[in-house]
């Protein structure tokens, strides 16, 4: 009877290890997606980048670091794939524009495709329309919604809002666990002559990405990108 007993509680600690292998694999595949190439993407997919080295792309991140994997300050949306790949985002040098995908890459940084799932071919094609028409649109430093222009996931938002891809959610510039305001933050509204618009409603990068609605493709590759 001991024997009978030592054997299942061995196929129970098997099963068990079985299982979590699983898991560590399902994990470690999500972890190291492969490099998207840019004739895998398609219209309106979604490019997410990573941190970059500028003060104000950090104080973005460390005010809205969601706990995943990346790390997402800019976002941008794949506006044509045709012959040459384009990009349509909202920036801070240039506000509102259209580049090729090799020249956003090359500008901006590491970048990560998502993909709305779901997605009707003839409204992508109608978003774009509806997007451009905001090409030249001035890139909107206070991040307050009712002042003139765009940032970055406001527009992306803006596109996708019939939808309801994302949501807007109360704003924080303050510190993760900290009640003290992020001091770049401090002096970027001093500068503008504002008061901090805490609280006020807003979206970012990286809130954005954890969206249930999109899926991760993976890095996109910096070669054959046109």
């Amino acid at each position: 009877m001991r024997h009978l007993i030592s054997l299942g509680q061995y196929f129970r600690q098997m099963k068990y290890r079985f299982v979590s292998i699983i898991i560590l694999c399902v994990s470690i595949t999500t972890a190291s997606k492969a490099q998207v190439k840019s004739s895998d993407l398609k219209l309106c997919d979604l490019l997410f980048v990573s941190n970059q080295n500028s003060e104000l792309s950090k104080a973005i991140d460390d005010v809205t670091q969601s706990g995943t994997v990346h790390h997402f300050v800019h976002i941008g949306m794949i506006a044509s794939h045709d012959t040459n790949f384009t990009v349509l985002h909202a920036d801070s040098d240039g506000g509102v524009q259209e580049e090729s995908l090799r020249s956003f890459i090359k500008n901006q940084g590491k970048v990560h495709a998502y993909r709305v799932k779901n997605l009707d071919t003839n409204w992508g094609k109608s978003a774009i329309e509806f997007a451009r028409k905001s090409i030249g649109q001035p890139y909107k430093f206070s991040y307050i919604l009712s002042d003139t222009g765009y940032y970055c996931s406001e527009y992306i938002y803006k596109i996708f809002e019939s939808k309801e891809i994302f949501k807007m959610n109360p704003m924080t510039f303050k510190n993760p666990n900290s009640d003290e305001y992020n001091a770049t933050w401090v002096k970027h509204y001093k500068d503008l002559g504002l008061k901090i618009p805490e609280g006020e409603l807003g979206c970012n990068p990286n809130g954005m990405s954890t969206s249930d609605k999109i899926t991760y493709l993976g890095p996109v590759s910096n070669s054959q990108n046109r």
